[in-house]
This record gives structure tokens, sequence and C-alpha cells, in this order.
């Protein structure tokens, strides 16, 4: 026998359950009930050492390292991430490995105690913690481990930024065979790329080429919204294009607020391309390598140095 069909059969309707609480109020509660599992969670993980617990920021990540189960762990830069890591490597009994990322991860600013913030927003105290706690610190130049030695008492081990001989670019090319000024960044304000757009506009029979890789979209459109005719910009190159870009360079501008020992700065000397800097001199390259200029944070030396070498070809020889 078939069985009748039922009359209300199909798809079945959801009742709308009416709203009885705001978007804000469920935001509230949501965030009040994550805080109070974090806190669980970090009283759990820290047991006696409530100070490492404190600095566990992300429970779910803290899972994610004790998924790796690595016997030594590597990160780069002091930062509130690596304050975490560190926690971590000390709570799961683990080695942590440190690599600084540029000058600015040791910074005067950064002792115990500290409630300042860095320019990315991570707490001073934490970047300390992160360096006094990783088993070994590794550092680019001999004046980040001064730097280091100096204001935290560690001794780390300096290694260059390595550079790959296999790839490289034809003979040094003459200044009169070079066409444009480069620069090599990310879309982040650290980098201050809207400042080559200024020395574009001063000097607008020069032509400027921009590589910018993303990073935070905002920079990137801002950039876009406002680039002179004369910058050809390009999102990224390939590593073995870098020579090829850097050779047909009259100069390579550095905009950075702070750097460690930038690629593209090797790059380019490689390339025989002098480097011109606003703020920043890598390990003394610029001043005592002869490899370039740098303004000592100053527009106005800037704009005279790039002058300098792109219009005078003896000038631009000394390099």
């Amino acid at each position: 026998k078939a069985i009748p069909e039922a009359a209300n059969s199909g798809p079945a309707k959801a009742r709308r359950v009416p709203a009885f609480l705001s978007r804000t109020a469920w935001a509230g509660i949501n965030f009040a009930t994550n805080k109070l599992f974090l806190r669980r969670v970090r009283n759990q993980l820290g047991g006696p050492r409530p100070d490492l617990a404190k600095r566990i920021r992300n429970i779910g990540r803290y899972q994610k390292y004790r998924q790796v189960d690595a016997k030594v762990y590597v990160g780069f830069g002091a930062s509130n991430l690596m304050a975490e890591l560190a926690s971590f490597c000390k709570i799961e009994e683990k080695k942590l490995i440190l690599l600084t990322a540029s000058d600015s991860d040791l910074s005067p600013d950064y002792y115990k105690g500290s409630r300042k913030r860095n320019y990315y927003g991570c707490l001073a105290d934490n970047c300390y913690f992160s360096i006094l706690s990783a088993d070994r610190l590794i550092v680019q130049t001999p004046d980040q481990g001064k730097l280091a030695n100096d204001i935290f008492g560690v001794a780390p081990v300096v290694i260059p930024n390595p550079l790959n001989l296999e790839v490289q670019p034809n003979p040094h090319k003459p200044w009169s065979e070079r066409r444009y000024v480069a620069w090599i960044g990310k879309a982040d304000d650290v980098k201050q790329p809207d400042i080559l757009m200024v020395l574009a506009r001063s000097l607008p029979d020069m032509e400027f080429r921009m590589i910018m890789n993303r990073s935070r979209p905002e920079v990137q459109r801002r950039v876009l919204d406002d680039l002179p005719a004369n910058i050809t910009y390009q999102e990224n190159l390939t590593y073995p294009e870098i020579p090829l870009f850097l050779q047909d360079a009259l100069v390579l501008v550095n905009t950075s607020r702070f750097e460690g020992m930038p690629n593209a700065v090797l790059e380019a000397c490689r390339a025989g391309t002098p480097i011109i800097s606003l703020n920043v001199d890598p390990g003394g390259m610029l001043k005592n390598g002869g490899c370039g200029l740098c303004a000592n944070g100053s527009h106005e030396k800037l704009l005279f140095h790039l002058r300098k070498l792109v219009g005078n070809a003896e000038d631009w020889r000394r390099f």
C-alpha cells in the first residue's frame, strides 16, 4: 500500500525568531565569554607561572604550536606575537631562536614593565620579554650586535643577510645607459612611499620606477590614487628579475623610517647602483663602505643628493 503524502511535505520554512538583542549586545556577550574562556585556559597553561600565561593572546595559536611539537622554534622580530611564542617555549620547555627584523627591534624603549608601544602597536614590555627569553638571538649587522649588548646585555650571533651569487646581472652599466630612479618596498607606512611621490614631483623630467609589494591595502590605495605621471608602478618582481631591474637604475632610493639590512640594498650594491637613503645607513655601508649617501632624516638633503647623482656622471661614478 502506498503511503499517502503528508499535506505539509516539502521544504520546511524556518520560523522567524524575533531578535530580542541587538548586534552590539551579542558582540558584548561573545567578547565576555571569550574573555572568560581565555582566562581559564591561560590559568591552566600558566600554572605556577602566571607571568607567562598573561602573554598568551590566542589559545588556538598556542595549540598549533603544541601540534607542531618541534624542539626548536624560530621567530622574527620583537613583538607581542614573539612574546607569546617565548611564553609557549618556556611553558613547554622548548628552545627559541629569535632573529631581528630591523634595528627597531633593539629599541631602548624596550625594558621590563614598559607600557610604551612601538610603531606596530606592540607593548614594549612584550618586546623586551621576547628578546630576553630567546635562547639565541640572531642579528643582521655588528651595529645591531652592539645594540643588543649595550641595551639588553645579550651577546647575539651576527649572521649577515645572504645574497645568491648565482643570480648575476650583466657587467655594471655606465651612468649613460641607466634610465630611472628605483624604489623597492612594501605597501606600509614604515616604508614611507609618499616621500618618493614628493621626489618625483620635484623632478618631473626624471623617470621613477616603484616596486611595491602588497601589505596594507589602505597604503596601496592611497599611493595609486595620487601617483605622479612620471612614476611607473609595479606590484612585485620575481627574485631573478631584481638584479636586472636594478642594473638599469641610476640610483635606489630608500625612504624607510627604519631598516635592518634590506635585501634591495644588497642587490643594488651587486648591480653597481648607488643608494640614496633618507634615514638609514645599514651597517654603515653608505658612509663607510662608499655605497651611497644618507640624508640623516633631511628631506631637503635627500632631494639634493638625488639631483646630484642623477644629473652628474662624475658624482655618480664615486659610488
